[in-house]
């Protein structure tokens, strides 16, 4: 899992604006940009696609948290997350399909 809330004495898994799993974990990969490759690594997203981030993206309330959570699985598979972002019809207000489709053809699979 992560941490949605660091505190000086606690963790919390949950967000400011509520403990939705897409919400606790999507907040920890905005924005995709060039630099989100330094965070999203190949070795995390595999290790944490099956057990948790498969079934939160199936899950999740909209499009727009659905999408952030799938665009993480491009560092392990493109062509699955070009699959899975196809059926995407809103955008986070901090994202676009121009966006997406950039950071899927750019993530580094390493």
């Amino acid at each position: 899992g992560v941490v949605g809330i660091l505190w000086s004495s606690k963790a919390d898994y949950a967000t400011f604006f509520g403990n939705n799993p897409e919400f606790i974990y999507g907040i920890q990969f905005l924005p995709f940009t060039p630099a989100t490759a330094l965070l999203v690594k190949r070795a995390w997203i595999e290790k944490i696609w099956a057990p948790y981030l498969h079934s939160i993206s199936d899950g999740a309330q909209t499009d727009a948290w659905r999408e952030i959570i799938d665009l993480t699985y491009a560092v392990v598979d493109k062509n699955a997350t070009l699959e899975r972002i196809a059926r995407i019809e809103s955008h986070d207000d901090g994202n676009s399909a121009s966006n997406a489709y950039y950071w899927v053809a750019t993530a580094p699979e390493l």
